[in-house]
């Protein structure tokens, strides 16, 4: 778990950790305190998991406590190295590679971040307030997101930091979202202004598009339902008519490669943009594409990143080729790309 100085891109591009103490082995590195943590007496960071608050662990709490207290506007962590503590990928900040499978080896930067802005929407308090249980923490890359709160003690007291603030809000302000607001709204996109629809797979409100959507368009943006339909697994799986829980039906796992399994089963968004197929609470959590190799092409053997398919397109390729993938350097379609 130590610290490995590796520039990513440029030197303009990634940030650096200051803590470098040692963990000592067979230790938790989110439940090891570092000589400067500290938690006050009572107080807790916890996390919604579906209906469920659950508790951070110790030391990773104490690392939230410090920079929430010191008045920070955001925290920035990797589970399970805490070395990479305030260091970032910018791109990855800016939400351009969530979905990116690419982004595997980024192990010296942080992935995750808690916004504790997102209660003053914005607005940097001078004053103490009350509302601590309306922060979220995000991935970079998965587009994971959660709502987070602090229990006991007292709330910060604010302070005037506004040109730090000002410094790095183009890193945390596109992550805010307040759960406090109730308006119907999109599952996957967030708008409020409809017109909704309810999808057939799952029962979540979402934006009811698909009578805009123009044939052999191939149009993502703004299409929420047709996007959950056509690129989750979730959908995929109303649709067969299978029986049971998608997240455990061997017949879906079956049908794809496993890459196209893993996008299609995760929060996962196309690489450089904010959209997304699956509603964060109903995703596979034990499985990411960036730990599944892409699928190959059958006549030169080149990388193929099949993100993009959908499963009926996929399909098409499953019943004209037997699901054999082909680059574009060989005549491959369906918007299928080389990697280099």
């Amino acid at each position: 778990h130590q610290l490995r100085m590796v520039p990513i891109r440029d030197k303009r591009q990634s940030k650096y950790s200051h803590m470098y103490e040692d963990i000592p082995t067979g230790v938790d590195p989110d439940d090891f305190v570092f000589e400067s943590d500290s938690l006050p007496e009572g107080v807790s960071w916890q996390y919604l998991e579906g209906d469920e608050w659950i508790k951070y662990p110790y030391g990773l709490s104490c690392r939230i406590e410090s920079l929430y207290g010191d008045n920070s506007p955001h925290y920035l962590y990797t589970p399970g190295n805490p070395h990479t503590s305030g260091s970032y990928v910018h791109s990855a900040a800016m939400g351009q590679e969530v979905g990116n499978a690419r982004c595997s080896f980024f192990h010296d930067t942080s992935t995750r971040q808690i916004i504790f802005e997102v209660s003053n929407r914005g607005v940097w308090v001078q004053t103490p307030h009350s509302q601590t249980d309306n922060f979220t923490e995000r991935d970079f890359y998965t587009g994971m997101t959660r709502r987070v709160r602090r229990v006991g003690g007292e709330p910060r007291a604010g302070g005037d930091k506004r040109g730090y603030k000002q410094q790095v809000r183009e890193i945390f302000e596109s992550g805010m979202i307040d759960w406090t607001d109730r308006r119907e709204k999109c599952g996957l996109c967030g708008k409020t202004d409809g017109p909704f629809t309810v999808t057939d797979c799952c029962g979540v409100t979402i934006c009811d598009t698909e009578g805009q959507y123009q044939i052999n368009s191939y149009e993502r943006e703004g299409q929420c339902a047709r996007n959950h339909r056509l690129q989750s697994i979730c959908g995929f799986h109303d649709a067969e008519g299978h029986g049971g829980e998608w997240k455990t039906c061997k017949a879906c796992e079956e049908f794809f490669h496993p890459y196209d399994y893993a996008v299609k089963a995760t929060s996962q968004a196309v690489g450089g943009t904010a959209r997304r197929y699956n509603f964060d609470d109903n995703v596979r959590s034990d499985i990411h594409p960036a730990d599944v190799p892409f699928p190959t092409c059958h006549k030169c053997e080149a990388l193929v990143n099949t993100t993009e398919e959908s499963v009926r397109t996929l399909s098409m390729r499953k019943g004209f080729s037997g699901g054999r993938a082909t680059c574009g350097g060989c005549g491959g379609g369906f918007g299928k790309v080389v990697m280099g």
